[in-house]
């Protein structure tokens, strides 16, 4: 295992809010089944973007990864945390990317190229958990420039301790059964990188140091 290295009173309404974005034009839904897609459908690496404004009471969150194929994953909360990674399955992690504004702290169950950067730290300080927001905007810009790639899919949560990436992409939390939202995307899944912005933007308040591919 690898290691490297405001709270605002809100209260959302209980919900789960559904939105897929495929071949370049959005569409609204409610049902999950527009945020699943069959292993290998959205191209041979997928990047997944999960943020949240901090990790909830213990101070960290849980990703597991279970969906087979090979996959980037890029963590960013606004509050330091302490980012556990669990790959499961015939899932391959390629690297992992963690940003925020306060320094971010990343552990795995398996060997894999880790990265993490914050504003407090002098580097890049983008992060969102909202979907649509300008503050994950942002945070989708600096995944482009520091992957190279296009987010796959989004998910973010006020405050979560767990998230799961599951076989068919969908991807599910604890957030969503306490008092916050559970925001989810499905951003480009032609896996050419070809839809919306062309990653080459300054990551409006996340364009600290370096302008090149981590990966």
């Amino acid at each position: 295992m690898r290691e490297l290295l405001l709270i605002a009173s809100m209260r959302l309404a209980s919900a789960l809010l559904f939105v897929s974005l495929v071949a370049c034009t959005s569409e609204d839904t409610s049902t999950s089944t527009s945020l699943t897609r069959l292993p290998g459908e959205c191209g041979e690496l997928e990047v997944h973007v999960v943020g949240v404004s901090d990790g909830g009471d213990n101070g960290g969150s849980t990703v597991i990864l279970s969906r087979p194929g090979r996959h980037l994953l890029v963590l960013s909360s606004h509050f330091a945390n302490n980012w556990n990674v669990q790959v499961q399955g015939e899932a391959q992690l390629e690297g992992v990317y963690a940003v925020g504004y306060e320094p971010q702290k990343v552990t795995t169950n398996i060997r894999t190229q880790i990265n993490t950067e914050s504003k407090m730290e002098g580097g890049a300080g983008a992060n969102g958990y909202e979907y649509p927001a300008s503050a994950t905007n942002a945070l989708l810009k600096l995944t482009a420039i520091r992957t190279a790639r296009h987010a796959t899919s989004f998910n973010g949560c006020f405050s979560a301790s767990q998230f799961t990436i599951g076989e068919d992409m969908l991807v599910t939390s604890n957030c969503d059964s306490g008092e916050y939202t559970h925001y989810a995307a499905v951003l480009d899944c032609d896996g050419d990188n070809a839809c919306g912005e062309d990653g080459d933007g300054d990551g409006d308040s996340g364009d600290g140091s370096g302008d090149g591919s981590l990966y």
